[in-house]
C-alpha cells in the first residue's frame, strides 16, 4: 500500500497523518506511527477505519510516557509482562531484541483517559554487540497500542515499520537523493515523490539478484534491461 501527502510549509506530519488515513482502507490491518504521530486523534482516526494502533512514545507526549516507563522499571510490576526474545546476526554484528508487553494497564487508563481504545503497553529493548570491536550497545523504545499485549505479535509489528523505514526511506534517500532534491513547488514535490516510489517499486520487482544502484545503472544503458523493469 502506497500513499502520500504533501506537508504545507507551516504545517507538520500531525495535520497530514488523518488526512492520509482517510484516504487508505486499513480495515483489519495494524498501523504503526513513529512518535510525532503518537496523538490522540490519529489514534481515534485509526480506530474510526476498523483498524488498530501501535504507536511509538517518545518526549512529545511525556506524561504519559513517563507513567509507561516507570511502570515497565520497575521489576515487581513488570512481572505482569508477556516476554518475547529473537537473537539475529549480521551486517557485522549480533542483535538480540526483548519486547515486554502488558493490558494490565487499569491504572494508565485511568490516569490518561483520553486515549481511545489502548489496551496495552510495551517496550523493545534492542542490545547490540559489534563482532569486531566488542562494543555493546543497548536501546530501548516505548509503545502504545490497541491490540491484545502479546510480545511476539507487537515486536513483529515494530520490525515491520523499521523494514518500511530501512528498505523505503533509507532508499529513496540514499539511491534516489531525495534528501537533495531543491524541488519547492508543492505539486513537483509531490509528483516527484510519487514517481520515485514507482520507481522502487519496478526496481525491486526486476528478478536479477543485484543492487538497486546497479540495476538503475544498467537499465540507463541497456534497452532490454529497462524493458524487464517496465514489463
Amino acid at each position: 500500500m502506497i500513499g502520500q501527502r504533501c506537508v504545507d510549509g507551516k504545517s507538520n506530519e500531525i495535520t497530514a497523518i488523518p488526512q492520509l488515513l482517510e484516504t487508505l482502507a486499513i480495515k483489519g490491518t495494524i498501523v504503526t506511527i513513529d512518535a510525532m504521530g503518537t496523538q490522540k486523534a490519529i489514534a481515534q482516526a485509526i480506530l474510526s477505519k476498523k483498524a488498530d494502533y501501535v504507536l511509538a512514545l517518545k518526549g512529545n507526549q511525556s506524561a504519559i510516557c513517563n507513567d509507561v516507563r516507570l511502570f515497565l522499571a520497575d521489576q515487581e510490576l513488570a512481572k505482569t509482562c508477556d516476554v518475547f526474545s529473537t537473537l539475529d546476526s549480521g551486517h557485522g554484528r549480533i542483535e538480540e531484541r526483548t519486547r515486554r508487553a502488558t493490558q494490565d494497564i487499569a491504572w494508565l487508563k485511568g490516569r490518561h483517559p483520553d486515549w481511545q481504545g489502548l489496551r496495552g503497553i510495551a517496550a523493545v529493548s534492542s542490545t547490540r554487540t559489534d563482532k569486531k570491536s566488542g562494543k555493546t550497545t543497548m536501546e530501548t523504545r516505548f509503545y502504545l497500542s490497541s491490540l491484545p499485549a502479546k510480545a511476539c505479535e507487537l515486536l513483529a509489528a515494530t520490525r515491520a515499520h523499521w523494514s518500511i523505514e530501512n528498505n523505503l526511506h533509507w532508499m529513496l534517500d540514499v539511491v534516489f537523493g531525495e534528501d537533495f532534491c531543491q524541488t519547492a513547488k508543492k505539486n513537483a514535490t509531490l509528483n516527484l515523490g510519487a514517481v520515485r516510489k514507482a520507481a522502487l517499486g519496478l526496481l525491486k520487482r526486476q528478478p536479477t539478484p543485484m543492487p538497486i544502484k546497479r540495476k538503475i545503472k544498467k537499465a540507463s544503458c541497456n534497452s532490454d534491461f529497462l524493458a524487464s523493469i517496465l514489463c
